[in-house]
């Protein structure tokens, strides 16, 4: 099972997306996730740089996929791109670790205390 991120842009200048298409392209690229994951959680607007441009982003965080449902996401994102007239689409697909909280640790024989 893999965990992944998605993020996407939405262009500046030219070619930035009207408000109704920057709403879809975030509803598509949602369900696009949570067709092939078992859970998102996260959903999350921000702004981000895209050829040394700002520009508002969108990032899903999702997790339960399986290793060949990656291999259908990614020609599904290339057509969301092209349909989005976007440049591309980020994908960050693995594993999870999950660090939790040490009182003591050791590394390279040095004690950290927290």
């Amino acid at each position: 099972m893999l965990d992944g991120a998605i993020t996407i842009g939405r262009g500046a200048g030219n070619r930035r997306l009207s408000d109704l298409a920057w709403a879809e392209f975030r509803q598509v690229v949602v369900g696009l996730a949570g067709s092939y994951a078992r859970a998102i959680h996260v959903r999350n607007r921000g702004l981000g740089q895209w050829d040394d441009q700002a520009e508002e982003n969108f990032v899903v965080i999702f997790s339960g996929m399986h290793n060949s449902h990656s291999t259908a996401l990614r020609p599904d994102l290339g057509q969301t791109a092209h349909q989005y007239d976007q440049d591309a689409i980020a994908l960050l697909l693995g594993t999870s670790e999950l660090i939790t909280p040490l009182r003591l640790a050791t590394r390279n024989e040095v004690v950290y205390a927290g």
